[in-house]
C-alpha cells in the first residue's frame, strides 16, 4: 500500500522551510519510518510560520531606525568660534584649514582673506562678501572690494553709476563701511578709505585726507596729502608731495611722520616709507636703510635688510636680496631668509612661498602645512 504525502524540503539560510507535501510509500514498519522521515522534515513549518509572522516586525522596526537617524541626529560638534581658520589656495581656488590641516571650507571661493573679528571677506564671480566660520554667508556678496572688519565694522567698495559712453555705462568706485550683518553703517562717499583703528578712519576727500570717527563724522581735518591707519595710538601721514598713479598709487616727495588721535605731530615727518605700528614698533625707510622706531620716534633695532614688515607673535618678516626670513626683537634671524615671499605671524603661524610650494609655518620656521602651487 503506498501512502502518499506531497512534501519538499527547502532550506533557506540555514532554516528548513515546507514548500509542498512530501511523499511516502510501503506498508507497516517501511510505512512508520517514512511517516517518521517526513514528520522531521515537516516540523520546521512550524518556525518558518513564526519567522514569517516576525518579517513585518523586523521590517517596520527597520524603517524607524532609518527615520529616526534621518530626522533625529545626535546634534553636530560644536562650531568653535575661536579656533584659527586659515585660507588656502588649491588649484586656483581658495578655502579654509583649521590647526590641523583638515579642510573646514573646500577651495571655492576666487579669494579669501584672513578671519577678523570672526568673518572673513571672500570673493565668489567677481564680487565680495564675508563668510563666518559655520561657513555661512553672514554678508551676501555685493561689493566690488571688501576688506578686513576692525573696531566693529569693515570697509567696502561699491560702484556708483555716474554717466555712460556709448554702449557702456560707467561707474565710479566709492568707500563705506558695514556692520557685521552687511548693513551700511557710513555711507559709500569716500574716494579712497582705510581700515579703523583706535575709532578712527584714514578717509580721503578730493585730494587730501582726514579722519573719520563711528558715526562718520570729521575728527581730524583733511590736511595731508596721505594717511595711514591708527594702530598703538598713532598713525603715518604724508607731509608734502603728491600721489600719483590710478589703481596702484604711489607718491613722489614729501617724508611720512606720526600724528596722535588728537592730530597732533608726534614724530615729524622725515622717512621716505613707513608701516603701522605694531607690538610698539614700526618699520620706517630713510637715506636706504630700514629701522624700527618706538613710539618716540627712537631708534630700536636696524637690521641689515632690504625690506622690513611690521611685528606679530614677536617676528617680523624681512628681505635680504631676494629672500625673506623673520627676526626677533633683539634682531636675530630666528627663520632665515629662504622664502619668496613671507607675510606675518597670526596665531601662531604664517604663510609663506618657497620655489615650488606654499604653505603656513610655525615661528620656528617649520613647515607645518604644505601645499602644490
Amino acid at each position: 500500500m503506498r501512502h502518499r504525502r506531497a512534501c519538499r524540503i527547502d532550506r533557506w539560510r540555514g532554516v528548513s522551510i515546507l514548500t509542498s507535501d512530501c511523499e511516502t510509500y510501503g506498508h507497516g514498519d517501511e510505512h512508520a519510518e517514512a511517516r517518521f522521515r517526513c514528520d522531521r522534515a515537516v516540523r520546521p513549518r512550524h518556525r518558518a510560520g513564526r519567522v514569517t509572522k516576525l518579517l513585518p516586525v523586523v521590517i517596520l522596526f527597520a524603517l524607524l531606525a532609518g527615520i529616526g537617524l534621518l530626522f533625529f541626529r545626535p546634534p553636530a560638534p560644536p562650531i568653535c568660534h575661536t579656533c584659527p581658520l586659515y585660507p588656502v589656495e588649491r588649484s586656483g581656488r581658495w578655502g579654509y584649514v583649521d590647526s590641523t590641516g583638515r579642510f573646514v571650507f573646500r577651495p571655492t571661493f576666487e579669494s579669501a582673506r584672513r578671519f577678523h573679528e570672526g568673518l572673513a571677506a571672500v570673493e565668489i564671480a567677481g564680487s565680495w562678501g564675508y563668510v563666518d566660520k559655520a561657513g555661512r554667508m553672514a554678508v551676501p556678496v555685493m561689493f566690488r572690494e571688501a576688506h578686513d572688519f576692525s573696531d566693529g565694522v569693515a570697509r567696502v567698495a561699491v560702484a556708483l553709476p555716474y554717466g555712460s559712453e556709448p554702449g557702456e555705462e560707467l561707474f565710479a568706485t566709492r568707500y563705506g563701511f558695514v556692520d557685521f550683518s552687511g548693513r551700511i553703517v557710513i555711507g559709500a562717499e569716500f574716494t579712497d578709505a582705510g581700515d579703523f583703528g583706535d575709532g578712527l578712519a584714514p578717509v580721503e576727500f578730493g585730494d587730501e585726507w582726514g579722519y573719520i570717527d563711528r558715526d562718520g563724522m570729521l575728527a581730524i581735518q583733511p590736511d595731508f596729502v596721505a594717511a595711514g591707519e591708527f594702530a598703538d595710538g598713532l598713525a603715518s601721514v604724508l607731509a608734502g608731495g603728491a600721489w600719483y598713479g590710478s589703481y596702484f598709487r604711489n607718491y613722489h616727495g614729501g617724508k611720512w611722520g606720526f600724528i596722535d588721535v588728537s592730530g597732533a605731530i608726534v614724530i615729524e615727518p622725515q622717512f621716505d616709507y613707513v608701516y603701522r605700528f605694531s607690538e610698539g614698533l614700526a618699520p620706517v625707510r630713510s637715506d636706504g636703510r630700514w629701522r624700527y622706531i618706538d613710539q618716540t620716534g627712537a631708534t630700536v633695532l636696524e637690521p641689515d635688510v632690504h625690506w622690513a614688515h611690521g611685528f606679530s607673535d614677536g617676528l617680523a618678516p624681512v628681505r635680504v636680496q631676494t629672500r625673506w626670513g623673520y627676526i626677533d626683537r633683539e634682531g636675530d634671524f630666528v627663520v632665515e631668509p629662504q622664502f619668496r615671499y613671507a607675510e606675518s605671524h597670526t596665531e601662531g603661524l604664517a604663510w609663506v612661498w618657497t620655489d615650488s610650494t606654499a604653505g603656513y609655518i610655525d615661528r620656528q620656521g617649520t613647515m607645518v602645512r604644505e601645499y602644490p602651487r
